[in-house]
């Protein structure tokens, strides 16, 4: 009975390895009706939120007077997360420096961040109850629970355009990822009973996941808009080879066969995603899916000073919203290494389907076409090959769009226009504002010798008033 007891006593403190935080919903800050501006949106869980990675948003104030609780710190919604690394064409610095949170000027704010750490799919688009239980600083003891909103609440308000994108990583907790990492260092649990684990949980992605996903992309795509969908997968957790967990009292040896079994259902569960967003792009839904696991192949937890993924660390960490917890948040999550290998995936598919535009404008110096050698209309011609018939229709004014950002090679394009000047004029060199060419076409007055003859019809100014000049 003793033995039972403390296989079972180990069991549950090894299922302390709630990796996940609560989810926690900041209160929109909606774009300007009248401002065109570009936008990331970032939904999602632990893995989009950027667990484990402080400072946390809000950590400096996490119970402001009142008996509240700072939303942003209990999301765990991080600084340092991946999506507030990325960049957008025309927008200066990182997302972080334009997020909603705390903004106080809405105009400047085009990262919208909801993501939060334990989200699962059902939190998208309905409520979650939250707990905490904190100790701070001075030993006093914070607990409590608060009801989030949805996260897809964060676009209310929000129009969004073909430049704008929405990002998501969701569905891990569905599958019970919180479960899968207990029972592979659970000691107790045999290769053979991990395998059969996972192959209940591969059957759960097959059947009521696959449901909840195709409802979750739905469901974003209904607010969407017109703005591109970016699903990110998950990346390959521990060292495929089995390693052993450094407990601080003993280590726990994780075989190779749990560990490989545990990279298999990362595989299946990315390709189900897949499977999935590739039906929607085929139905005609502005949505990708951004494959992280070659990035992070290599460089797993448990595979040396290069790894990507955080080791297990047991005992809460400072920022933890539970000050009780056996394991850290942060265990089994990108660390600041694996977040930039986030963000440079996620960039490159936002660079090939961001597209901007390119204007050429001419400007008249003929004195208003005094001398009537204007031509009726030019032609301007782009870099890229592209020409645009220039005229009075038109206010000698013209608009490439849809052009790619970025080249192949991944750096930014250059456009420029060309205008051959007509005859009789000169052009000036070109003057760029932004994404506008202005090229000034000058004509000057044409000078000609004219004569002048006067006749007198005065009987040879017989009166003698003619004058002695006019």
């Amino acid at each position: 009975m003793k033995g039972l007891i403390k296989r079972i006593s180990i069991f549950f403190a090894m299922a302390a390895i709630a990796v996940t935080c609560l989810l926690m919903q900041s209160s929109p800050v909606t774009a300007s009706a009248d401002v065109d501006k570009r936008i990331i949106v970032t939904l999602g869980d632990s893995y989009s939120c950027g667990e484990g990675l402080t400072p946390f948003y809000g950590q400096d104030e996490k119970f402001p007077e009142g008996g509240t609780v700072n939303l942003d710190w209990l999301a765990h919604r991080s600084t340092l997360a991946w999506a507030g690394r990325l960049t957008l064409p025309g927008v200066t610095g990182t997302m972080a420096d334009h997020c909603n949170i705390g903004a106080t000027d809405e105009d400047n704010v085009n990262w919208y961040f909801a993501a939060a750490s334990g989200a699962v799919i059902a939190n998208l688009t309905g409520e979650q109850t939250a707990e905490y239980n904190y100790d701070d600083d001075d030993n006093h003891n914070h607990s409590g629970s608060a009801n989030l909103p949805a996260q897809l609440d964060i676009l209310q308000g929000l129009t969004l355009t073909d430049n704008d994108f929405i990002t998501v990583s969701i569905g891990g907790n569905d599958l019970g990822f919180v479960d899968i990492i207990t029972e592979l260092v659970n000691p107790f649990t045999t290769d053979e009973e991990f395998t059969d684990l996972i192959g209940e949980k591969t059957a759960e992605v097959n059947v009521s996941i696959e449901d909840m996903l195709y409802d979750c992309y739905r469901a974003i795509a209904g607010v969407a808009g017109s703005a591109n969908i970016i699903v990110v997968g998950y990346p390959y957790l521990v060292n495929p080879v089995g390693f052993n967990v450094n407990t601080g009292i003993f280590p726990l040896a994780v075989s190779e066969t749990k560990a490989t079994t545990l990279k298999n259902a990362v595989d299946t569960f990315n390709a189900k995603i897949e499977e999935i967003v590739n039906e929607f792009k085929e139905g005609g839904y502005k949505i990708s899916f951004v494959d992280v696991r070659d990035c992070f192949e290599h460089h797993e937890a448990y595979t040396g000073e290069g790894s990507y993924i955080g080791e297990l660390i047991f005992g809460a960490a400072e920022q933890d919203v539970n000050s009780e917890a056996r394991v850290a948040s942060s265990s089994v999550h990108p660390n600041e290494a694996g977040s930039d290998e986030y963000a440079a995936a996620v960039q490159a598919v936002i660079d090939s389907l961001t597209t901007v535009e390119s204007t050429i404008q001419i400007v008249w110096d003929d004195d208003d076409n005094n001398d009537g050698k204007r031509p009726a209309s030019l032609v301007a011609t782009l870099s890229d090959g592209i020409e645009k018939t220039l005229n009075d229709g038109n206010s000698w004014t013209a608009t490439a769009t849809g052009l790619p950002y970025k080249a192949a090679s991944g750096s930014v394009i250059e456009y420029t226009w060309s205008v051959t000047a007509p005859e009789g004029y000169t052009a000036s060199s070109p003057s760029v504002s932004g994404d506008t060419t202005t090229v000034t076409l000058t004509h000057a007055k044409e000078e000609v010798d004219k004569t002048v003859q006067l006749v007198w019809d005065d009987g040879s100014d017989s009166d003698g008033i003619r004058p002695g000049g006019v």
